[in-house]
């Protein structure tokens, strides 16, 4: 079973800068309370673009919403690394909700 505690270390055992790392585990964290509240849904694009359009209306700056969005593709990359996620959804091209607004 894949739990919270293991997605988080996937992604923060991968970063180097203590920065990084914060920011990313303060992005996921809120992503995967986001998706325990929204229901269950696979791991896909739909989830992550209506992720992204919450924090959107959140009022976020767009580097604060490419952090949380660059934190979510290093998630999927570590996913499909550790044989978790099919490494066709991992790609950046469909983990990126709307690259062309930033």
């Amino acid at each position: 079973m894949v739990t919270r505690p293991l997605l988080l270390s996937l992604v923060t055992d991968s970063v180097h800068s203590p920065h990084t790392n914060r920011a990313y585990r303060s992005a996921l964290i809120d992503f995967l309370l986001w998706c325990q509240k929204s229901g269950p849904a696979a791991f896909s694009k739909v989830p992550v673009q209506q992720y992204r359009a919450t924090l959107e209306n959140r009022n976020l700056f767009a580097s604060s919403i490419k952090v949380r969005i660059s934190a979510i593709r290093r998630l999927a990359a570590e996913m499909a690394d550790n044989g978790l996620l099919d490494p066709q959804i991992a790609q950046p091209q469909f983990v990126t909700a709307n690259p062309g607004s930033f």
